[in-house]
């Protein structure tokens, strides 16, 4: 009537017949498994060959941001230069000369953490406008008072501290936007290109900025303050 606990085991063959199967089932998983995934990585490596680092360049957005971040650096970098020229012009003082380097970095110390934490609460685009607007006002204040004669060393190196303070403010949101200009898929050839656009512009903006301060101020003498 039925088996109790006192029945002998299984025979030692039927054991080793079912420990087989089921051996068998696992390697047949196993080699699915492996196989889904070696063509798995087939597919993503010949994606990844046949997607050229230009690819982010088709889309439009991008493309313009690009060519304005060059610009954008490249008048910054010719800037500085041109700042610390014009300070060699005020003073012969060594430590107001240094000065202009504090004033132009100082504010990324001061500012990078408020302007990560900006980019992620409020909205972009009225950042970018925003910061955008301030370096436009202290540019254009620099530009008045330079060519007028007035500049002083006290004035440019306020000025300096603002246009670099907005710098500071909007470079978190500026390179914050590109996920949301390319696929995800094309972020990390974005990525490169945007980097590639930095140097590109530190790289030739101190040389140019050098060539036009030697080219257009061989006749200049700032009023002393």
């Amino acid at each position: 009537n039925g088996f109790s606990s006192s029945d002998p085991p299984a025979p030692g063959p039927i054991r080793l017949r079912v420990t087989l199967d089921l051996t068998s089932r696992q390697i047949s998983l196993l080699t699915r498994h492996a196989s889904d995934y070696v063509a798995g990585g087939m597919t993503e490596t010949s994606r990844d060959e046949s997607q050229s680092v230009w690819t982010p360049l088709r889309l439009p957005l991008f493309r313009n941001r690009l060519i304005a971040s060059i610009i954008s650096n490249t008048g910054s970098w010719m800037q500085d230069t041109a700042g610390t020229w014009l300070m060699t012009a005020l003073t012969s003082s060594p430590l107001l000369i240094a000065l202009m380097q504090t004033a132009a970095s100082l504010p990324v110390l001061l500012f990078g953490l408020p302007a990560g934490a900006t980019a992620d609460i409020l909205d972009r685009r009225r950042l970018l406008l925003f910061w955008a607007s301030w370096m436009l006002v202290a540019a254009i204040a620099l530009s008045i008072l330079t060519l007028s004669g007035m500049i002083g060393i006290g004035s440019l190196l306020l000025l300096t501290f603002l246009l670099s303070a907005g710098n500071a403010m909007n470079g978190p949101t500026w390179q914050a936007i590109v996920p949301e200009l390319v696929p995800r898929k094309e972020l990390p050839e974005a990525i490169a290109l945007n980097s590639a656009a930095f140097n590109i512009a530190r790289a030739v903006g101190p040389a140019a900025g050098g060539l036009i301060v030697a080219a257009v101020t061989l006749n200049y003498t700032p009023r002393p303050s």
